[in-house]
């Protein structure tokens, strides 16, 4: 669960990174702001979907919320 969700909010931060640099900053600046974010960014892929069945299987067959 925890791989998922940190996936996810690597995702989602470096979508709103984005959308802050490119608000900031322009030109030369930008795009080396935009380097320096993918550098931070950079994170290992986890299979998302097959992880997700996994969570919803445990959840389905448990009939409740496992923790």
């Amino acid at each position: 669960m925890c791989a998922v969700l940190v996936r996810d909010a690597v995702a989602h931060i470096e979508v709103t990174a984005r959308t802050v640099l490119a608000a900031s900053s322009d030109g030369d600046t930008l795009r080396a702001n935009l380097a320096m974010l993918r550098r931070f960014a950079k994170y290992e892929p986890v299979n998302a979907i097959e992880l997700r069945r996994r969570i919803a299987g445990r959840l389905i067959d448990a009939e409740r919320y496992v923790v």
